[in-house]
């Protein structure tokens, strides 16, 4: 059973009380969190997290729900690795590479939020700042960027301005495309995962055909390691 308040407890075997206690119960208080400092990036691009956060039994989980401040993005979420499991007090700093994410860039609103083991939550106090981006320098790879955020924060009909520039920057493949075959069938790929998409699942794939091509473009047609 579930203690939520003191109570006395008393055994007995034939009438005889053969054991009794007196219980407390102690209330576990939800957890706090707050920032710091502001959430800003590194020299390396990756996003600060500077935070203190505290559980009278011990923090379970600690983690970022960022949104952009414009447009129809869901929440991203984003875990923050703790220094040892249910401590009761915290203070660090946690850096997070967000620079592969579609808001990047981008204005977002956040709060950090803090979880005990029970499932009850603290929630820190609302914070707006820009994202850190990776830069790029080819012309076709920012407009596939854009056009990634766009997919990102839009709605039915923001997607239809993206399908119309996709196909846009597919336009005579014989003059534009020369020697970059497989760009062109990854842009009309894109286009083809917007123009059938169902489900928010079908969008993400869109993102990442677009994100990877950007990459390949400005790195010259070199893959990753």
């Amino acid at each position: 059973m579930i203690l939520s308040t003191g109570a006395r407890v008393r055994v007995q075997v034939g009438g005889h009380a053969i054991g009794k206690w007196n219980i407390q119960a102690v209330p576990d208080a939800a957890p706090t969190i707050a920032l710091t400092a502001k959430p800003s990036p590194t020299e390396q691009k990756a996003t600060k997290f500077a935070f203190k956060s505290a559980d009278d039994y011990g923090i379970a989980r600690a983690r970022a729900v960022l949104a952009p401040q414009k447009g129809h993005g869901k929440p991203l979420v984003v875990d923050l690795p703790l220094p040892e499991s249910n401590a009761k007090t915290i203070d660090q700093t946690s850096y997070v590479d967000l620079t592969g994410h579609p808001y990047a860039g981008l204005t977002v609103t956040g709060h950090l939020e803090a979880r005990d083991a029970i499932g009850q939550t603290g929630v820190s106090a609302p914070v707006t700042f820009k994202l850190p981006a990776r830069v790029f320098t080819d012309p076709l790879a920012r407009a596939l960027i854009e056009q990634r955020q766009q997919l990102a924060t839009s709605d039915a009909a923001g997607r239809k301005i993206v399908l119309l520039t996709l196909d846009a920057l597919t336009i005579a493949p014989e003059k534009f495309y020369q020697g970059k075959n497989d760009i062109f069938l990854a842009l009309r790929s894109a286009f083809n995962g917007v123009k059938n998409a169902k489900a928010d699942a079908d969008i993400a794939r869109v993102e990442t055909i677009l994100w990877e091509t950007a990459l390949k473009l400005e790195r010259g047609g070199l893959l990753s390691a």
